[in-house]
């Protein structure tokens, strides 16, 4: 472990000291900024049109340890919008491969909310449980996460501190930041590249795989999988539990925010009625019992997409215990293998 590691680790780990205090009313869960209706731009084909270019991507050295290689890129983001705001004007991803370097796949794959595992310091995560698997994994740091936290903001709190253009901002800049993650992932080492999402990065990969038509074709994704995702976020919103933890449907409503005003500007955040890419190159994985990210409407977008029967993974548990299920069940990413292999 590092020295920067373990200070950033210490780091996280003050937030528990914060647990035992008694406040005489329960402090504010966010630094709420909500856009008042009517103020947010929603023009989908100018949202996720991406003009990638992988020779802006830095690499960072190489080390190797445990059998697995790990380095880190850099990039300015090619969202203008992310670019506006401070801490997220660059993006960042961490490689994990086999130490061998010869992985014939890579996965870009996307984590939750308020997860930054990149200050924090693990002997064993997803990436690296995945590249021991042999997969090539790409680690993006989300906007406003860990590295490109915004300044007076914890880390992911104005995904929804700043709805719905904060939320907005990062889904689809994340998805044009990944459209350039594959194009370069691809210059560098051909093969396949696919893009995995879940929770919150389940709605970037939703993107992806609904508008990477707009893109180049180098940037476009071999395959997509959805982990804990939902076909709409309004629904989420206003209707899953952790959003109501957080208060966020109070802070819209109070700022003038209907379901029926959030609905208006879906087109820009939920997927498209058809997606870009094959039906049967998208693997879905659904909790039956998830109240945070509500399963019916993954299912239901599963369904509206056509997903072939096998490609839709469903395990009675609810979100949090998703991230479990897949560390002692690896079909999901096994049965995105066999569609790449399938040409």
């Amino acid at each position: 472990m590092t020295a920067a590691a373990a200070a950033s680790t210490l780091h996280q780990m003050t937030r528990s000291y914060f647990a035992p205090l008694l406040f005489p009313r329960g402090p504010s869960l966010a630094r709420w900024q909500i856009d008042p209706p009517g103020a947010v731009d929603t023009d989908p084909s100018a949202l996720y049109r991406a003009a990638a270019d992988p020779r802006s991507v830095e690499v960072s050295r190489r080390f190797v340890r445990a059998g697995l290689a790990e380095y880190w890129l850099r990039a300015p983001t090619p969202s203008p919008r992310l670019a506006a705001r401070p801490g997220s004007e660059r993006l960042y991803a961490r490689v994990i491969e086999p130490a061998d370097g010869e992985a014939r796949d890579t996965l870009i794959f996307g984590s939750g909310l308020c997860l930054e595992f990149d200050l924090l310091a693990t002997q064993s995560d997803p990436g690296r449980r995945l590249a021991g698997m042999g997969w090539r994994v790409l680690e993006p740091i989300s906007p406003y996460h860990g590295l490109r936290a915004m300044p007076d903001f914890y880390g992911g709190e104005p995904f929804f501190a700043l709805a719905p253009a904060g939320t907005l901002d990062l889904i689809a800049g994340q998805a044009i930041e990944t459209a350039l993650l594959t194009a370069w992932a691809r210059l560098r080492f051909g093969g396949t590249v696919s893009v995995a999402g879940i929770s919150m990065t389940s709605f970037v990969a939703q993107q992806v795989a609904s508008r990477c038509g707009l893109w180049a074709v180098e940037a476009r994704p071999d395959a997509v999988l959805l982990i804990s995702h939902s076909g709409r976020l309004e629904e989420v919103t206003f209707g899953g539990e952790l959003a109501s933890l957080l208060g966020i449907d109070r802070a819209l409503h109070e700022a003038g925010w209907t379901r029926e005003a959030l609905t208006s500007i879906s087109g820009a955040i939920d997927p498209a009625e058809r997606p870009a890419l094959a039906s049967g190159r998208i693997v879905s994985v659904l909790g039956e019992t998830d109240r945070w990210v509500p399963y019916d409407h993954g299912l239901a977008l599963a369904r509206q997409w056509r997903l072939p029967e096998e490609n839709v993974f469903r395990y009675r548990l609810g979100h949090l215990g998703m991230p479990v299920q897949l560390a002692r069940d690896p079909a999901p990413f096994e049965r995105l293998r066999q569609v790449l292999r399938a040409g």
